[in-house]
């Protein structure tokens, strides 16, 4: 079974409350909800929440919702609490709530990414740069990668040959238990990326290069979530014309 989590918390630094913030007539994490279960290939989805409001919130819209510890310190811990409920699941996706523009293409195409290559422990997702500001901001993270699509390393800073990385993971289920297990390694300190701690650890993560002209991205910031509401109002105007 390919389970879906979408971990959700309230304690954003940068835009609180973001995952009930409205875009259009609902929230930012109904938005997410309703991408993952267009999904050809996730069996199941699931919000992991710490925060009763979000948990209320979303069952009241049909969502499958569990309550999660307050000490988890990453999105990857919430999704880790979740899949040990549920013993049936043998791939886990970490599906991010911020990411209600994801292409549904790139959310299938990463999970087939893994499918597709009996080596690979982890799958991701990156597309190639758009804006030079973007390969140059330190928020933006860069990914390199070898002829089989496999990554070589991810940092904050400009690489060569680099590509933007979506925060996007799949995960066979040893390699998440394995994962989630490990404390955190010195370059993941470094960089402050997790995913380095299971390169450190040669866990192969391969990558799944996504095409689309679509604008999409992470909403971390007021600014972004002002583009995103402009992209939905933007989309629900062309679809009623």
């Amino acid at each position: 079974m390919i389970l879906t989590v979408i971990p959700a918390r309230l304690k954003s630094v940068r835009l609180p409350n973001k995952p009930l913030i409205l875009i259009g007539d609902r929230p930012m994490l109904w938005w997410t909800w309703q991408k993952a279960l267009q999904s050809k290939l996730s069996d199941r989805v699931v919000i992991a929440t710490d925060s009763e409001k979000i948990y209320n919130t979303m069952q009241a819209f049909g969502a499958e919702c569990q309550m999660t510890s307050e000490n988890c310190t990453s999105g990857s811990d919430r999704v880790f609490e979740v899949a040990q409920r549920i013993p049936q699941a043998k791939i886990i996706v970490n599906f991010q709530g911020d990411e209600p523009l994801m292409p549904l293409q790139t959310l299938d195409g990463t999970i087939q990414t893994l499918l597709d290559n009996p080596g690979c422990q982890i799958g991701t997702a990156i597309t190639s740069f758009k804006k030079e500001l973007d390969f140059l901001n330190p928020n933006q993270v860069k990914a390199v990668f070898n002829m089989q699509n496999r990554a070589l390393y991810f940092s904050r800073a400009p690489l060569a040959n680099a590509w933007l990385h979506i925060g996007l993971y799949v995960f066979k289920k040893e390699a998440l238990f394995k994962f989630c297990q490990m404390p955190p390694s010195s370059l993941e300190l470094a960089e402050k990326l997790e995913q380095l701690r299971a390169l450190e650890s040669n866990m192969p993560i391969y990558v799944y290069k996504e095409t689309s002209d679509q604008e999409h991205f992470g909403i971390d910031t007021p600014e972004d979530l002002e583009r995103a509401k402009q992209i939905f109002s933007l989309a629900v105007s062309q679809n009623a014309g």
